[in-house]
């Protein structure tokens, strides 16, 4: 499990879908499994059986911009 994944980009993705094509290409080119779930606001999805909700962030540190998909694990609910 991996606790955060981050993904690069030269432009701010502007929707929910260029969001997940983001995700789609990293997930396909290391063969992970993923599932994404429908939710409005942020994205959500499941990749090797863990949780993962994403958020936009800009960069602009180190000379020209460019902007994360910050991906996060979400911990697991303890079982009663």
């Amino acid at each position: 499990m991996k606790k955060e994944l981050i993904i690069f980009q030269d432009t701010h993705p502007k929707n929910q879908t260029e969001i997940k094509k983001s995700i789609e290409h990293f997930c396909r080119e290391h063969s992970l499994e993923y599932r994404f779930l429908p939710q409005k606001g942020a994205v959500c999805f499941y990749m090797d059986g863990e949780f993962y909700k994403t958020k936009i962030e800009k960069e602009t540190l180190d000379g020209p911009a460019y902007w994360m998909i910050r991906c996060q694990c979400q911990p697991r609910a303890a079982k009663a």
